[in-house]
């Protein structure tokens, strides 16, 4: 995905931006040159981006979301998600993780 706006979203479950999952099926994702704002997911996980996946995020900024955990990014069991120049700011997490959160997975940054 490049040069996309994910904006103002909601989700009941996960993901209020972005949810990308690849447990079933072995996926690789890249995401470049785009704008997670303002994205919620108030009882769950990974308001801007929820992983479960291999995921490179590139030039990314992530701003304004808001999520139980996990609130910019949350990173599932057994992934892998690799950060390049991306901005994770002014999120607010209910219970923990403003920026990035992660479950017993790689989180590079």
């Amino acid at each position: 995905m490049r040069h996309v706006n994910l904006i103002e979203n909601t989700s009941v479950s996960l993901g209020g931006g972005l949810f990308v999952e690849g447990k079933r099926d072995p996926s690789f994702v890249v995401v470049e040159d785009s704008l997670i704002k303002n994205n919620t997911t108030p009882t769950s996980l990974g308001g801007g981006i929820y992983n479960s996946a291999q995921t490179t995020v590139q030039s990314i900024k992530i701003v304004g979301i808001q999520a139980d955990q996990g609130t910019g990014v949350y990173n599932d069991s057994n992934e892998t998600l690799i950060l390049f120049s991306t901005k994770i700011i002014e999120n607010i997490a209910v219970t923990d993780g403003g920026a990035s959160s992660s479950k017993e997975a790689a989180l590079s940054c």
